[in-house]
């Protein structure tokens, strides 16, 4: 009758069938109290169920039976290590040992006890004891690797656990440890593979799905990143990294609009830097300056020296024409980083001291690499209509021509270009801006585009048509050199067509918005030092900004 009943409790434990089991193994229990077999069998369900005190006092009464038996010490030992009973755990597992000195579980378990403890050269001792013993010991190779990777040898875990998946390949642990170990090497290849091989096996590893998009981010594959991370998000909704990188991740896509809840949700749940600049970043880019300033506000109160923020912050008053916060805040990151030459610009530009003669490169790429996804809207809400303006024109004072060789100085995102494409045998762009010329590249009117400064173009090339530059010179002060050079470029009765805005200083200032503004007695000068003739200087509304027209001159210059 035992032997029957106790193969039934057997079935019903494996099935996972606790309760049944449990029944089964107490009917033999009251006929047979000291089954030594069955006190182990409940021992083992109560540690399944979390309840570690109850499997405590059946392995103990299991060991009362049967004190020789090294697996009830071991069994002992495990659930006094999910006690916190170390001391006791270390007991048992010793006594384990002692029994049985070849019982390679025992010095495996005692390890793992070590590990839990720090105690990280006694872990690594008896793992290779438990290895000396039982070289096939899959569990003892991953255990291993962990203590490897503590120790940073990362080769030699790798190779443990490598060792392990030769022998059970579908080891969920060691899966995840070499795929990590790989994408610290920037084997992403192989790493993704280890990961999704963990997932066939267990489809909700969180730390698989999680890493598994971050390879994904970086192979630009985002659909199949956003899949992971809402994964993760669905098994863990406040798992702090994933909220972070699906964030990040619409930020790399130019989409800040679907970064925005992640990191709403994660500045809920901690107090982040990361959150709370980015968040600023995003409301910057939707043109909400207001909760703008609130988060990078909030960042600085965690970082206070940040120059990101500093600088941020100062770009937003400097578009609110706050000039007063604006120079607190370029203060601020100056004196974070004293060298760098875009914020000193702008801090000469406000407080009108230490002026230099043009805008810094720098300065103009950042700028304008920022400004490109939304140019040519942030325009059209300006009312800007200088390259409209300068086509009419030149149109006005042209012939017809159909094979110009025209060079586009600061082409930007090619709104000129497409104005000028049916005059031309050759169109020439040029910006600082890589990413305003990959706008520009797009819409395929340009012959040749160029990542160089004006002076440069200038020198390469020569018997040109037409020159333009359209709302190029606000970020130009001193226009001498590249006066001369235009003269020189132009074959004779070429055309320099331009815009600029207008100051009555002579002969330029820069002004507060960190734009310059040139007199119209200093443009007439260069143009007669250069030998051009005078065709058009006509004062126009450049754009409009916050309903102020700011105004300028539309000159056509022809070379003699």
């Amino acid at each position: 009758m035992h032997k029957d009943l106790y193969q039934q409790g057997l079935i019903e434990h494996q099935a996972h069938r606790l309760d049944a089991a449990e029944k089964i193994y107490r009917k033999i229990l009251a006929i047979d109290p000291d089954n030594c077999n069955v006190l182990h069998l409940l021992g083992i369900l109560y540690s399944a169920r979390g309840d570690y005190l109850h499997a405590k006092e059946f392995l103990e009464r299991a060991i009362k039976a049967d004190p020789q038996s090294t697996q009830l010490y071991s069994s002992l030992g495990n659930v006094l290590k999910h006690l916190n009973d170390f001391v006791g755990a270390e007991k048992s597992y010793k006594e384990a040992i002692q029994l049985s000195p070849n019982f390679a579980s025992a010095y495996n378990n005692l390890a793992n006890l070590y590990y839990a403890e720090e105690k990280l050269s006694a872990a690594k001792e008896y793992y290779h004891k438990a290895l000396d013993l039982k070289q096939d010991y899959a569990d003892a190779h991953c255990n291993l690797g962990l203590v490897l990777i503590r120790e940073n040898d990362l080769e030699l875990a790798k190779i443990h656990f490598q060792a392990c998946l030769k022998l059970e390949p579908r080891h969920v642990n060691a899966l995840l440890h070499l795929a990590n170990i790989l994408q610290l090497e920037n084997n992403l290849l192989s790493a993704a593979k280890n990961y999704q091989n963990a997932l066939k096996i267990e489809a909700n590893l969180v730390t698989a799905h999680h890493n598994l998009a971050t390879i994904l981010v970086a192979k630009a594959k985002y659909g199949a990143a956003y899949r992971h991370l809402k994964k993760v998000l669905s098994l863990e909704p406040d798992h702090l990294e994933a909220l972070h990188n699906l964030g990040a991740m619409f930020l790399l896509q130019k989409n800040p609009s679907a970064a925005l809840k992640y990191f709403l949700r994660l500045s809920q749940l901690i107090k982040s830097f990361d959150a709370h600049y980015n968040l600023g970043i995003i409301y910057m880019d939707l043109g909400r300056y207001a909760d703008a300033i609130i988060y990078l506000e909030q960042a600085l109160q965690i970082q206070p020296n940040d120059f990101g923020a500093h600088n941020n912050l100062g770009a937003i008053y400097l578009k609110k024409a706050d000039y007063v916060s604006a120079l607190k805040h370029y203060t601020a990151a100056i004196s974070v980083k004293p060298d760098n030459s875009e914020i000193a610009y702008i801090i000469a530009a406000i407080t009108q001291k230490n002026m230099p003669a043009a805008a810094p490169k720098m300065y103009l790429q950042h700028l304008f690499d920022q400004y490109a996804p939304y140019y040519e809207k942030h325009l059209s809400l300006l009312q800007y209509e200088a390259p409209e303006a300068l086509f009419k024109a030149v149109q006005s004072v042209a012939s017809s021509p159909q094979d110009w060789q025209i060079l586009d100085l600061g082409c930007g995102t090619g709104i000129c270009g497409v104005k000028f494409k049916q005059y031309v045998k050759k169109l020439i762009g040029i910006d600082l801006s890589a990413n305003m010329l990959e706008v520009a590249r797009q819409k395929n009117v340009y012959h040749e585009l160029k990542e160089i400064p004006i002076n440069t173009a200038l020198l390469n090339y020569n018997a040109l048509d037409l020159i333009i530059a359209a709302d190029v010179f606000p970020y130009l002060g001193d226009l001498s050199d590249i006066f001369t050079l235009c003269s020189k470029s132009l074959k004779k009765g070429g055309i320099f067509a331009f815009t600029t805005e207008k100051t009555t200083e002579f002969p330029f200032i820069l002004q507060q918005t960190a734009r310059y503004a040139h007199s119209e007695k200093y443009i007439i000068d260069l143009a007669l030092k250069n030998n051009f003739s005078v065709c058009k200087n006509t004062e126009i509304m450049l754009r409009k900004q916050k309903d102020t027209e700011i105004l300028g001159f539309l000159c056509i210059f022809i070379s003699g």
